[in-house]
């Protein structure tokens, strides 16, 4: 619920830094929870991605920017980590434009 009220905020790491990261669907969301509960279905404005073949723990929304882009797309085939399902992770919560339960 708090995250409906205030919106998400992003992480302190993962494979991209400290982002906000998004299965494409309900399903994969069992496989990527560090913790089971709620699923919440949002829409996203992505912008530009980065297509991401490796990790870059230090990655940052500023140095994201700097490289044109506003968010970073992971498609699981072409990654040289295991990574079982695509992902996409943004650095700024504006980009999130509506969150409800699914």
């Amino acid at each position: 619920q708090q995250i409906i009220n205030t919106g998400f905020r992003p992480g302190q790491g993962g494979i991209a830094g400290g982002g906000i990261y998004f299965a494409l669907n309900k399903k994969d969301t069992n496989r990527k929870a560090h913790q089971k509960g709620v699923i919440l279905e949002c829409q996203v404005d992505v912008g530009s991605s980065k297509i991401m073949k490796q990790k870059e723990p230090q990655l940052t929304g500023e140095e994201l920017k700097r490289q044109g882009f506003d968010s970073v797309y992971f498609p699981a085939q072409y990654m040289d980590v295991t990574l079982n399902y695509p992902e996409y992770v943004i650095y700024d919560p504006a980009r999130v434009k509506d969150i409800q339960y699914a």
